[in-house]
This record gives structure tokens, C-alpha cells and sequence, in this order.
């Protein structure tokens, strides 16, 4: 990834992807291959388009069984995408995909998959899929944070 310039539209979306479609990862990782990427005037459309791919990709690794990577991994970053397109449609993926996990992975991994529904922060940060369910008026995440199995309760 360092090594090759990027000078295609194409080389731009495999790097987005790669860096977890964040501009900071981009940047703070390889800032030579993200300057070049910013010469190619990529449109916000355009990372929109690319993100919802990349979700996409996360939510089929996790339902078809298509990825090496841990299943709490996946949930992970599928939900730091989420997060950044913050759409009723990706939310309701994010719970199918959080559903079909559930009982597939050990207790040690449904902590973590807890904190990234209930948020690893400070509450008043509003971090976590239960923020972004209520802020999405979507009754049916709520719900499965409250009983999901390794879900701690203040």
C-alpha cells in the first residue's frame, strides 16, 4: 500500500477501504499516498458510494460466513462505518448482522460486541449503536441492546 502511487480512481477506493474509509487513518498512516489521493478530487458522493460498499462487504462476511477475521471484528468495523453514514437502512443491517452473530461467538467476544452496542465511552458521549438506534427512532435496536446477552446495565 505505501509502495504503489495512487493515480486511478481505483488504487483511491482500494486505499479508502483499506484505511477504513477515514480520512485520519489515511493521513496519519501513509500521508504521501493521501496526498496523492486528494489530488483526485474524490467526491464526497464518490467515499459514500465507496463506504456502503465497504458495509456491504462487512455485512456479507459476517451473515455468509466469508471472512477469517473474527466475527466481533467485522460487527466492529461494520459499526464504525454505520456511524459515519448514519442511515435507517445500514442500521437495520447492523442489527441482522448483530442478531446472527449472537450465540456464534464466545462470551469474551460478546463483551466487546456489547461495547460497540452500548458505546465504550462516557455516556454523555453518546457512543454505540444504542445512541444511533434512538437517534434513528429505531425501536427494534433498542430493544436488542437492552437484551442482548453480555449487555451490562447501569
Amino acid at each position: 500500500m505505501s509502495e504503489i502511487p495512487i493515480k486511478s480512481i481505483k488504487q483511491a477506493e482500494e486505499y479508502f477501504k483499506a484505511m477504513g474509509c477515514l480520512h485520519f487513518h489515511m493521513a496519519r498512516e501513509f500521508p504521501q499516498r493521501y496526498e496523492e489521493y486528494k489530488e483526485l478530487n474524490i467526491t464526497k458522493e464518490q467515499e459514500i458510494e465507496w463506504v456502503l460498499d465497504q458495509f456491504e462487504e462487512y455485512y456479507g462476511s459476517i451473515t455468509q460466513g466469508k471472512s477469517d477475521t473474527a466475527l466481533w471484528i467485522v460487527h466492529s468495523r461494520m459499526a464504525e462505518l454505520l456511524e459515519q453514514l448514519r442511515i435507517e437502512g445500514a442500521l437495520i443491517k447492523m442489527l441482522e448482522g448483530t442478531q446472527y452473530i449472537r450465540g456464534k461467538i464466545p462470551s469474551q467476544d460478546g463483551v466487546i460486541v456489547s461495547e460497540t452496542i452500548n458505546g465504550r465511552s462516557n455516556r454523555r458521549l453518546r457512543r454505540g449503536l444504542i445512541y444511533l438506534s434512538y437517534d434513528l427512532d429505531n425501536k427494534k435496536l433498542q430493544r436488542l441492546s437492552l437484551n442482548y446477552p453480555y449487555t451490562f446495565r447501569a
